[in-house]
């Protein structure tokens, strides 16, 4: 299957398709094309998005990540005080060229994980104490529907 095809899209394998009449050469064959949904990539057009999980630490602080792409792994900066959603544009690394069409971006998407509390609730209550007395205000203000 050629790199880049599309959902629904036809290929045609000249040759490959039953025999002809009389002895005639084989016609062609038509296959129509199903692209299946990939466990952890969603495709928009051209574009692949992928959730990574980030640390709050990494959140908070930037860090060099390396993130997987079908091309091989590559090393990524996340942006110090990323929150959870934030998209990060990987050019050229999302569904491959094809024809006159060029090579879709993948979008890093951030997950922040909040780690478990573990043995040590004490001071887990303590780290997310320290961490709830940076914020500037209610991060909740102005929520309304």
């Amino acid at each position: 299957m050629p790199a880049g095809v599309d959902d629904g899209q036809s290929i045609r394998l000249a040759g490959q398709g039953l025999p002809g009449r009389g002895g005639g050469p084989p016609g062609d064959l038509f296959l129509r094309v199903h692209v299946a949904a990939h466990p952890r990539l969603r495709r928009d057009g051209r574009d692949l998005s992928l959730h990574v999980p980030v640390t709050v630490g990494e959140a908070m602080f930037g860090a060099r990540i390396e993130v997987p792409t079908f091309q091989g792994t590559i090393a990524l900066s996340v942006p110090p005080g990323s929150q959870c959603g934030t998209r990060l544009r990987v050019r050229g690394r999302g569904v491959p060229a094809a024809g006159d069409r060029p090579a879709g971006d993948l979008f890093v998407v951030l997950d922040v994980h909040v780690p478990a509390v573990g043995a040590d609730a004490e001071a887990a209550r303590r780290a997310a104490a320290a961490l709830d007395a940076l914020y500037a205000g209610d991060v909740r203000a102005g929520l309304e529907l």
